[in-house]
C-alpha cells in the first residue's frame, strides 16, 4: 500500500514530466481530464499526491458524452464521488455527441473528441488554468504513431502526441499501461470500465486489439520502438521549425483570409515549404490538414492556379502572393458611401480611411495619395469593384475595363475586391493602390483636394 510519504515511481515520473517537458510551473492550477477510466483515475490520484510538493492546485473536469446511456451516467457519478473523497473541485458538463456528429457531418469518435476538447478549454478558462492534464500513456502514443503512419502522414504526423501541445499536457507519456494498473492496485483505487473499449469498430481499437499484438510478436517492445519514432520526429520538427522561423515570409491578415509573398515560399526546400504551408493554415485556424490536401496546396504554390482544401477553404497562387480564402468571404457589391461622408472619417468595410486637405501643389503618387480638382470629384462616391467598371488610366489613352487595369498592374485576383474606389457611376476616378484616372489631372493654382488613404494595402510595401 502506498503512503503519502512514499511517492511511487509513477508519481515521480508525473512530477518530473509536469515540471519538465510539460512546462507547468509551481503555483499553477492544473485541471485533470477525468473520464473515470483506469488511466485518468491514476492521473488524478498522482496529481493529488504530488500537488503539495509541486505547489499545484488540482481541479478535475468530466464531460458526459450522451452515448452510453446509464453506463455513461454511472461514470459521471463515480467521478463525482471520487473527487469528493479526494477533495478535488470538479467541473462537469454534458454533450449530445450523436447529435453533434450529425450536425458536424463527422464520426462519433471525432465529434466526441471535439466536444471534449472544447469543454476542457472552457473549464480552463473558467478556472484561470493554463494546463489541462490528459492521461495518455506509452501504448496510446504507440497506437497514435501507427494510426498516423497508416493514414499516410509525414514526419509531422509521426510526432504523434507531445508532452505539451498548447493548453494540453500529457505527463504520463513515458508510463506503460501495466504500471498504471499496478499503481491503482497499490492504492486500492477503483475505476470504471468503458464497455466500448472492447469493440473493434473504432479504428484505434482495431489497432489496439489486432495490429499491436501482431507487432509485439515481431518485437516484444514494439510500443517503446514506436514511441522512439515519435521522439525522433519531434526532435526533427523542432529543428525544421527553428530554420523556418528565419526564412518564412510575413503572413498578413486580409478580409478574405491570409496572404504571403510567393517568391520566398517558392524558394524554400520542399521539406520547409510544406511546413510553411501548414503554418499558414494553422494561423488561419484550419487545424485539420490531410497530407493529400497539403500536397495539392504545394502544387498550387509551385505551379500556380487554385484548389479547394476542406471545409470550404481555398488556396490560390497569384502573380505575387499565395492566398488562403475563407469559405464565408462574400464582398458586398452594394456598399457605397458619398465621398463627403468618406472624407469625414468613416472607416471603409475592408479597412482604412480617406482624408483630404486643400490642394497645395503636390499631386500625389496615384497609389496612396492623389489630388483632384473639385469639379472632377462632384457627385463622386467611395465603393468597391463592380461588374462593368471602367477607368481612363492617367497617362494612357482611351478607356479600359478596370479588370484589365488590375491585370496590367499584376494585381492578384483576391486583392481586387479590396481596392477602394472613388467613382462616378461606372467611371472609376481612382483605384486606390492601383492607378488614378485621367480625372486626376490638376494644375498649379486649381482649386482641389489632396486625398490620402491612411492604411496599408496587402499588395503594397512588402519586400521580404
Amino acid at each position: 500500500m502506498l503512503t503519502s510519504m512514499a511517492p511511487s515511481a509513477l508519481e515521480r515520473r508525473v512530477r518530473d514530466a509536469l515540471l519538465g517537458p510539460c512546462g507547468v510551473s509551481p503555483g499553477e492550477t492544473v485541471i485533470a481530464a477525468v473520464s473515470g477510466g483506469a488511466d485518468s483515475t491514476a492521473l488524478l490520484h498522482a496529481l493529488v499526491r504530488i500537488a503539495g510538493d509541486c505547489h499545484l492546485r488540482v481541479e478535475a473536469a468530466h464531460l458526459e458524452h450522451g452515448m452510453r446511456g446509464e453506463e455513461s451516467l454511472a461514470d459521471a457519478r463515480f467521478v463525482r464521488n471520487m473527487c469528493a473523497r479526494l477533495g478535488v473541485p470538479l467541473r462537469e458538463g454534458s454533450a449530445d455527441v450523436p447529435r453533434l456528429a450529425q450536425s458536424w457531418k463527422t464520426g462519433l469518435e471525432d465529434a466526441a473528441r471535439r466536444a471534449r476538447f472544447a469543454f476542457l478549454r472552457e473549464c480552463a478558462c473558467a478556472a484561470g488554468a493554463r494546463s489541462v492534464a490528459l492521461a495518455h500513456h506509452v501504448q496510446d502514443q504507440a497506437e497514435t504513431v501507427l494510426l498516423h503512419a497508416v493514414r499516410g502522414s509525414d514526419g509531422r504526423g509521426l510526432c504523434a502526441m507531445r508532452a505539451r501541445n498548447g493548453l494540453f499536457v500529457r505527463p504520463m507519456l513515458e508510463t506503460r499501461r501495466e504500471e498504471i494498473r499496478d499503481y491503482l492496485r497499490a492504492l486500492d483505487a477503483a475505476f470504471c470500465e468503458d464497455s466500448t473499449n472492447a469493440s473493434v469498430e473504432p479504428a484505434r481499437n482495431r489497432v489496439r486489439w489486432q495490429a499491436m499484438p501482431a507487432l509485439r510478436a515481431i518485437n516484444p517492445r514494439a510500443d517503446e520502438a514506436l514511441c522512439r519514432v515519435a521522439r525522433a520526429a519531434q526532435r526533427d520538427e523542432a529543428y525544421f521549425d527553428a530554420v523556418l522561423d528565419s526564412l518564412m515570409p510575413p503572413v498578413r491578415q486580409t478580409p478574405y483570409g491570409l496572404c504571403a509573398r510567393l517568391a520566398p515560399l517558392r524558394g524554400l526546400h520542399p521539406a520547409l515549404r510544406s511546413r510553411a504551408l501548414l503554418r499558414i493554415l494553422w494561423q488561419a485556424g484550419v487545424e485539420q490538414a490531410p497530407c493529400e490536401r497539403v500536397e495539392a496546396a504545394d502544387r498550387v504554390l509551385c505551379a500556380g492556379g487554385a484548389c479547394g482544401l476542406w471545409g470550404g477553404w481555398r488556396i490560390e497562387a497569384g502573380w505575387t502572393h499565395l492566398h488562403l480564402l475563407r469559405p464565408d468571404f462574400a464582398p458586398d457589391p452594394g456598399f457605397e458611401l458619398p465621398l463627403e461622408a468618406a472624407l469625414a472619417g468613416a472607416r471603409l468595410p475592408w479597412g482604412g480611411r480617406l482624408s483630404a486637405s486643400p490642394f497645395a501643389g503636390c499631386t500625389g503618387d496615384g497609389l496612396l495619395a492623389q489630388a483632384f480638382t473639385e469639379d472632377a470629384l462632384s457627385g463622386a462616391v467611395v465603393r468597391y469593384r463592380r461588374p462593368g467598371d471602367g477607368i481612363r488610366p492617367f497617362g494612357a489613352s482611351g478607356q479600359q475595363k478596370l479588370k484589365q487595369t488590375m491585370i496590367d498592374r499584376r494585381l492578384d485576383r483576391p486583392f481586387r475586391a479590396l481596392v477602394p474606389l472613388i467613382a462616378r457611376g461606372s467611371d472609376v476616378l481612382w483605384a486606390v493602390g492601383v492607378r488614378a484616372g485621367q480625372q486626376a489631372a490638376i494644375h498649379k493654382g486649381d482649386a482641389g483636394l489632396y486625398i490620402t488613404f491612411d492604411d496599408e494595402l496587402p499588395w503594397m510595401g512588402e519586400t521580404t
